[in-house]
């Protein structure tokens, strides 16, 4: 009887070590930071730490922004205007340089190590007043080319009355870029009158005169001409500069004195 006895205990200590060493483990509780399905997951955000408020004015051609990024984020990519997007980088900061008067959306947007990005990009909106008025500049203020391509810019006036009449006169270097057409300006045929255009371009220089007939009529917008032009050559960026200059005439003929002017810088590469 006892050896059955001890016999019986000795199975009955088997059965139990067998049954746990075949009962199922605790699964571990999904808490991978880096997966978006994972309980520890945060989705990557934008938080600016410097730059202009939002609908600020700012009285300089140029603005920085500073930021870091929030949950997993660590790849930043950023535009101005809805243009084209940067690559991304680790890089948490953008100085914009150039900028034309008027107002502008700065975004960024963040995404994680393994690509996820935030759901909607951080926006602000400013606006550049950097050019005292009345005054004369050429838009844009930085144009990006390379060497065989055309490009345009604009001449244009703020904060001056209806103009009759209008001299506008520039300087280029020829081995670097061509003028290919002066146009006048849209604001002008929308003045109603007749348009006289003397056109007095040579190697280097423009020189273009519009006057409207009869006396009276105005030129009442802000426009004056559309320059197109192929770069010719490379140049080292900012290192191309062309200023207009210009004598405008009000409509009662008086000379309209102008408080500033300035120019575009034409950057070209070889691309």
């Amino acid at each position: 009887m006892g050896s059955d006895r001890r016999r019986l205990d000795i199975l009955a200590a088997a059965a139990l070590l067998l049954a746990a060493g075949c009962a199922d483990p605790e699964m571990p509780e999904r808490d991978n930071p880096f997966d978006p399905g994972g309980t520890g997951f945060h989705d990557p955000g934008i938080e600016l730490l410097a730059g202009p408020a939002d609908g600020a004015v700012v009285t300089a051609d140029q603005a920085a922004f500073r930021w870091r990024g929030t949950g997993y984020a660590s790849l930043y990519s950023w535009c101005l205007d809805g243009g084209a997007w940067h690559d991304w980088t680790a890089v948490d900061s953008a100085r914009l340089r150039h900028l034309d008067d008027g107002p502008h959306v700065f975004s960024v947007s963040a995404k994680t190590a393994a690509g996820v990005r935030m759901a909607t990009p951080f926006q602000r909106r400013f606006i550049v007043d950097a050019v005292a008025a009345p005054c004369l500049v050429t838009v844009p203020r930085l144009v990006a080319t390379g060497v065989g391509r055309a490009f345009s810019a604009q001449v244009r006036r703020e904060g001056a009355a209806p103009l009759s009449a209008a001299r506008v006169m520039l300087t280029y270097d020829p081995a670097l870029m061509r003028l290919d057409h002066v146009y006048p300006h849209a604001d002008w045929t929308a003045a109603g009158g007749q348009l006289v255009v003397t056109d007095s371009s040579a190697g280097g220089v423009i020189d273009v005169r519009y006057r409207l007939e009869p006396p009276g009529a105005g030129n009442p917008g802000s426009g004056i001409a559309l320059l197109v032009m192929t770069a010719l050559g490379a140049a080292e960026a900012d290192s191309v500069i062309f200023t207009p200059a210009a004598c405008l005439i009000g409509l009662s003929g008086d000379t309209i004195a102008l408080a500033a002017v300035r120019g575009s810088i034409i950057a070209i590469d070889q691309r």
